[in-house]
């Protein structure tokens, strides 16, 4: 009997120990879809984000990010050619950082899809006409990752409370662009991601 009792004691050890192991390993494939398919959400709207500046004629820039200074929306004219020697420009662009639909900026989520004041990115083909916008992506945090709206540099990056979009200008030709996109996954828990990356834009 006491060998019966052992056994079964070790059987219930043995199958509570896979039943954990079983558990955490399915939070972990959950963690790792919801990481996985922001990331991929995140890459496409900065890789659409960044194809806007590769032939972007540097001195449009405005306003100009330099150093410390960063900006969440910027106007710039495209390259559409040369001649006589000098570079033609399209219409003025924009890409502005905006509430998304049915937010307030008051810290409550307004549109009921899980994300406090998530801003959008949209772009203006031709300022002339500011009516007409194009909606790149949404999901934009409201803050860069880690950053408080506390007048500090929470996330030690050496800019203050930089927005979840945000351009840098060396003041050499390279726009360096960060994106924050935020949302829920599947599984209803909240998801953060960040990437970077930067663009040479054209000689003045």
């Amino acid at each position: 009997m006491i060998e019966v009792l052992v056994a079964v004691s070790v059987l219930a050890l043995l199958m509570g120990a896979v039943g954990n192991t079983v558990l955490h390993g399915g939070d972990a494939y959950k963690q790792g879809l919801g990481n996985a398919v922001l990331e991929g959400q995140t890459r496409r709207l900065l890789d659409r984000i960044s194809s806007e500046f590769s032939d972007v004629d540097r001195s449009s820039l405005t306003p100009n990010p330099v150093m410390s200074f960063w900006a969440s929306t910027v106007s710039y004219a495209r390259c559409q050619g040369w001649a006589g020697g000098a570079m033609v420009v399209g219409p003025t662009r924009s890409l502005r950082f905006a509430l998304a639909g049915g937010e307030v900026d008051n810290g409550i989520d307004d549109n009921g899809n899980g994300v406090i004041d998530e801003r959008s990115v949209l772009l203006v083909p031709d300022t002339g006409t500011p009516a007409v916008r194009i909606a790149l992506g949404e999901y934009v945090r409201e803050l860069a990752e880690g950053e408080l709206p506390n007048g500090a540099d929470d996330n030690a990056n050496g800019l203050i409370d930089e927005a979840g979009l945000f351009f840098l200008h060396d003041g050499n030709g390279t726009l360096s662009i960060s994106l924050t996109l935020e949302r829920p996954d599947a599984w209803g828990r909240l998801v953060t991601r960040t990437l970077r990356t930067a663009v040479r834009m054209r000689n003045d």
